[in-house]
């Protein structure tokens, strides 16, 4: 029943995406996991962001962001990185500066 959601929501997201010309075909096809994963990494990676205090939601490509950063460079800087990560559709910048 779970496996069955998810396909139906991914197909619903494949089809929105191609409707409104967002991305490729493969970039609406990768899982919610997957896109989070790649982002956590990239926010993780990036060496003039400190991730720590970083919260990363995800629902239909679309990424939340939340938690705290050191600046107001930060906060657009995490906004950034995870615009460019495959999949990702949206970005909600939640984060709040120190």
């Amino acid at each position: 029943m779970a496996r069955e959601r998810r396909r139906i929501r991914r197909d619903e997201r494949t089809s929105q995406l191609l409707q409104r010309g967002e991305g490729s075909y493969l970039d609406a096809l990768r899982s919610d996991e997957s896109i989070r994963n790649e982002v956590c990494e990239a926010l993780t990676r990036h060496p003039d962001l400190d991730a720590s205090d970083l919260e990363v939601e995800i629902e239909a490509g679309e990424v939340t962001l939340s938690g705290r950063v050191e600046d107001r460079d930060a906060r657009w800087l995490a906004e950034d990185i995870v615009e460019v990560v495959s999949g990702v559709s949206l970005v909600h910048n939640q984060l709040r500066v120190r």
